[in-house]
This record gives C-alpha cells, structure tokens and sequence, in this order.
C-alpha cells in the first residue's frame, strides 16, 4: 500500500464523495488507489467508481491491478457502469442488485 500525505487525507476527510475512474490506473499505482480507496471507507467518504473501458483491461491486468479492481467493486458504495460494461464483466452481475438498492437510495 501507498503512503496516503496529510494533504490527500484531509482532502478526502473534507469530501463527501471519492470519485474513481479506470483511467486513474494510468496515472497513479493500484497502491496508491487502494489507499485512498480504504481511507475514505475508515472516514466515511462514500466511493463512487466507474471502470470505464480500462475495466476490462485491469480484470486482465497485473496482479496489483485485479486486486485493486476487485477490491473497488466490492467496496464501492456506486459503482457507473453502462450495460455493455455489465455484459463482459459477468463478475459484476452479482454487484447489481447492490448498484439497484443503492442508486434507488439515493434517488428518495
């Protein structure tokens, strides 16, 4: 794991939502999203992750890159995917009643 700086924590306590991306892999380590990742979830940040196109890739990609993906399927709070997204990722089926409840959350 990624050594979060007292500036990215207090960004994150200071923020209601941690948006995440796919394309974040191409810029930062899959150590430095996990980090984040389980920061916001000690401090209560809701995390939203949309996979994207890399999301096939990183299901392919290094180990460091699976766990960090699976890790933010499972313990994202939305995940934003469109249906040809949730057709190749047979994995994330199991995710959708979750993505169902929460979004009907936030939505009444």
């Amino acid at each position: 794991m990624s050594k979060l700086s007292s500036e990215v924590k207090i960004a994150i306590e200071n923020s209601k939502v941690l948006f995440c991306n796919g394309y974040g892999f191409d810029e930062l380590s899959p150590g430095a999203i996990l980090s984040a990742m389980e920061y916001a979830v000690e401090v209560g940040t809701s995390i939203f992750f949309d996979p994207g196109p890399r999301g096939k890739e990183l299901s392919t990609g290094s180990p460091d890159e699976q766990r960090a993906l699976n890790q933010l399927l499972r313990m994202s709070d939305v995940l934003l995917l469109t249906s040809d997204e949730v057709s190749f990722k047979s994995h994330l089926i199991l995710h959708l009643s979750l993505i169902v409840m929460i979004a009907y959350s936030f939505c009444f």
